[in-house]
């Protein structure tokens, strides 16, 4: 049976993993801020911009579009950050 690796610190990790979860970390937070403000003025404005969106009006599309962008980034962001980890 293989033994788990011991820990190592991420300081110590080759500088293109350190790049990986840098740019993973900062994709993670900017796309859950982008999907929390998307979401906050999609409840705020509710009534007015769901007319919207059945008459098809770009800025009603564009924040459905934006908010469900931004939680799959979010998610493809903590798992890269996971396999980074396993690293």
């Amino acid at each position: 049976m293989a033994q788990p690796q011991p820990y190592e610190p991420l300081a110590k990790a080759p500088k293109e993993i350190r790049t990986a979860a840098t740019l993973a970390q900062v994709c993670n937070a900017a796309a859950r801020i982008t999907s929390i403000a998307t979401s906050t003025i999609i409840i705020a404005t509710l009534p007015e911009w769901f007319p919207g969106l059945l008459t098809l009006q770009p800025l009603s599309i564009a924040l459905v579009v934006l908010t469900i962008g931004s939680f799959g980034l979010a998610k493809r962001a903590v798992h890269i950050r996971e396999q980074v980890g396993e690293q």
